[in-house]
């Protein structure tokens, strides 16, 4: 089995990610300056890459289009 490689991106971006913003929460990383934003906005920009990766593996614009603007109706 050869898994895709846009759920291999959105699972190691997404857990990048978010475990970065876990580790800034609970005060580990840096602490004052620049570092600060570039560490948040390194962070926001993994979640943010592992989202746009999901809506790659729809296949097309118009599924990744009808997968955001329908997310009341999933469940």
């Amino acid at each position: 089995m050869i898994p895709a490689v846009s759920l291999i991106v959105f699972s190691a971006l997404s857990g990048l990610g978010f475990g970065m913003m876990v580790w800034l929460g609970l005060g580990y990383g840096p602490q004052l300056g620049w570092h600060v934003f570039l560490a948040c906005a390194l962070a926001l920009g993994a979640a943010a890459g592992g989202l746009v990766a999901s809506l790659w593996h729809l296949g097309s614009p118009a599924r990744a289009r009808f997968a955001l603007s329908q997310w009341r109706s999933s469940w």
